[in-house]
């Protein structure tokens, strides 16, 4: 932040997760120097600003599992190189029992787990998908769509 009538700046940063704190810090230093007392409450502001930056991705995420789930349809049907424009190829093996997901320029393997009928889903934990995620993995014909990569409508890829 800059203050340029009093020839002042505060700049905080961190490596830390985007939970709200540099920028509270810096804004009560603000309020400090330009009213001699913090006039916001700064940390509630941000906290909720930030909160759906530290939500966890994923529809599913703390829903009970179908108590009668409809089947799949036999296991190797979904085995498959599946192609997308955007995030390029995903590859779907079948292995001991398994189906294994592989996608990414670091081929990223994740277990889909039956959910109901065509529905698969598989956990994830990256930078911007906290620990405990869920995304669906939807078989439709010769598409797969994956839910955690459908945030702008580019997370299907098609077989």
């Amino acid at each position: 932040m800059v203050l340029p009538s009093e020839d002042l700046a505060i700049i905080a940063l961190t490596n830390a997760g985007p939970i709200g704190v540099p920028e509270t810090l810096t804004a009560e230093f603000m309020d400090l120097v330009q009213y001699g007392q913090v006039r916001e409450d700064w940390a509630a502001l941000y906290k909720k600003a930030f909160a759906p930056l530290n939500e966890l991705a994923g529809s599913l995420v703390g829903k009970q599992s179908p108590a009668n789930p409809a089947p799949s349809r036999p296991l190797n049907d979904y085995v498959g190189v599946y192609a997308n424009d955007y995030w390029g190829p995903a590859t779907v093996t079948y292995h001991d029992g398994q189906l294994r997901l592989s996608l990414g320029p670091k081929n990223q393997t994740f277990d889909l787990t039956h959910w109901d009928g065509d529905t698969f889903t598989f956990t994830l934990s990256t930078e911007n998908a906290l620990p405990g995620s869920i995304s669906k993995a939807t078989f439709a014909g010769d598409t797969l769509n994956l839910e955690y990569y459908d945030a702008d409508k580019l997370g299907t890829f098609t077989r």
